[in-house]
């Protein structure tokens, strides 16, 4: 199960929040990238599945990337928290149509 210690960084290590943020954006990315080796040494990752989920993430990240530069982080505070409610209708939607 990945984690985040950002609060251990923050409170224990007395860093500030940003870096407390990077620090644990590091230690998810280095325990997924042990997690996907492993996984991929016993032969148990679906490609087809990564293909596809790739195929979404990459334009993604291009897009946000590009997005970034224009929108100012006032603007993205009001915006990404009805992001994650739509994302979160649809997914309680899709999840019904499946059961």
């Amino acid at each position: 199960m990945v984690e985040s210690y950002w609060c251990l960084f923050i409170y224990y290590l007395h860093l500030s929040s940003i870096i407390a943020s990077g620090l644990s954006l590091f230690t998810i990315v280095v325990s997924s990238i042990g997690g996907t080796y492993a996984f991929i040494k016993q032969k148990t990752i679906d490609y087809k599945l990564f293909v596809v989920i790739i195929s979404f993430i990459l334009p993604g990240i291009i897009i946000g990337s590009i997005v970034n530069k224009f929108i100012k982080t006032e603007q993205f505070a009001s915006i990404f928290p009805l992001w994650v409610i739509i994302i979160g209708i649809f997914s309680l939607v899709s999840a019904k149509k499946i059961y």
